[in-house]
């Protein structure tokens, strides 16, 4: 587990993914990550704390390859 990262599925959450959810489990998981940060308590739709856990693999991802 990383810091910051996607927050792991429980087992029954995992079995109710679309291939579309999972797609956002393609990093290490976290403590923390950008949906958390950005309104959790404000965020009650699945696809937009998808959205952002996306967004931040895609940045993350871009950043790492600059290295």
């Amino acid at each position: 587990m990383s810091l910051i990262g996607t927050r792991p599925p429980t087992e029954d959450e995992w079995e109710k993914y679309s291939a579309h959810h999972r797609g956002r489990m393609a990093i290490k998981p976290g403590i923390t990550g950008l949906w958390q940060v950005s309104g959790r308590s404000n965020i009650t739709d699945f696809d937009e704390v998808v959205r952002l856990d996306r967004k931040y693999i895609d940045e993350w991802s871009l950043v790492k390859a600059s290295f």
